[in-house]
């Protein structure tokens, strides 16, 4: 199942277990069964591509193909907009129109939300992926500023 799938690659990237080609074996054939991951699954898939260092940007755009479409869902939270947006930043994969989809929708409606450690990765990503968003860049820092009393070292350096 989707959700099976989504977790076993989290928990095997948690483990430290998660290699490219392990990733790539398990992703194969994803394509066509993404429109049955639950929202909250997608992030994952990008993470484990982020995390074991894939950069398959068919798989990656396939992935951002179906984000796309729930950009503008009610599941869209603070959590999946701003795990998906570092994760396509880390992957420095922005090209196919994911990572402007999630800057020009999902993250302005949900930062009023978003924890200190989310807004310190979509930062993060609006710089890496450069995207031209300079509006949405310094409401973003204005708003971590704001929690910077709450944010631990770990998530300073994120």
């Amino acid at each position: 199942s989707p959700r099976l799938l989504a977790q076993a690659l989290s928990d095997l990237r948690k483990l430290r277990h998660l290699d490219g080609p392990l990733l790539l074996q398990l992703a194969g054939g994803l394509g066509e069964r993404l429109v049955g991951f639950d929202t909250f699954d997608l992030p994952l898939l990008l993470t484990a591509f982020a995390r074991a260092a894939v950069r398959d940007e068919v798989r990656v755009a396939e992935i951002g193909r179906v984000l796309r479409s729930r950009t503008c869902s009610a599941e869209m939270t603070p959590s999946i907009a701003a795990t998906s947006f570092y994760a396509l930043a880390l992957l420095d994969c922005g090209a196919d129109g994911t990572a402007a989809a999630l800057a020009d929708t999902a993250v302005p409606r949900c930062l009023t939300e978003a924890s200190p450690m989310e807004l310190v990765n979509l930062a993060f990503a609006l710089v890496v992926l450069d995207l031209p968003a300079g509006e949405l860049l310094s409401f973003v820092l204005e708003r971590a500023a704001r929690h910077g009393a709450r944010l631990n070292g770990r998530e300073v350096h994120a």
